[in-house]
């Protein structure tokens, strides 16, 4: 998926993997749902076995102005490993967040994620 700064840059790439050993084993790139009829384009939403089953929400908030800084937040409704990748496209700064197999996901507020170009000073 890629999400927005402002209306139309696709600034923000994110993607990520899933891998279990319940149920006999699974791995994967999660898939993104499509958000964007709903005016969504800061968030994505992201399966991993179902698309009508949403694992993973994420968004990236804009907080330039407070600590020159994107921050990425997400939420997570599964016990499934997985690594989350989220790139800047304009820095090419990449973040990657991971859950452990069989444990249940914590949500995550990171607001030092990713650098901002052209901050304010």
């Amino acid at each position: 998926a890629c999400l927005n700064d402002v209306p139309g840059d696709h600034r923000f790439k994110v993607s990520g993997h899933f891998a279990t050993a319940q149920g006999g084993g699974k791995s994967g790139n999660m898939q993104a749902i499509t958000t964007s009829a709903f005016g969504v384009d800061t968030g994505a939403m992201f399966w991993f076995f179902d698309p009508r089953n949403p694992e993973i929400l994420v968004k990236v908030v804009d907080g330039c102005a407070l600590n020159q800084k994107f921050w990425v937040f997400y939420s997570a409704t599964t016990n499934v490993g997985f690594t989350l990748d989220v790139t800047d496209t304009v820095s090419g700064v990449h973040k990657a967040y991971t859950n452990a197999d069989v444990h249940a996901a914590t949500p995550v507020q990171d607001v030092v994620a990713l650098p901002c170009t052209n901050a304010p000073s």
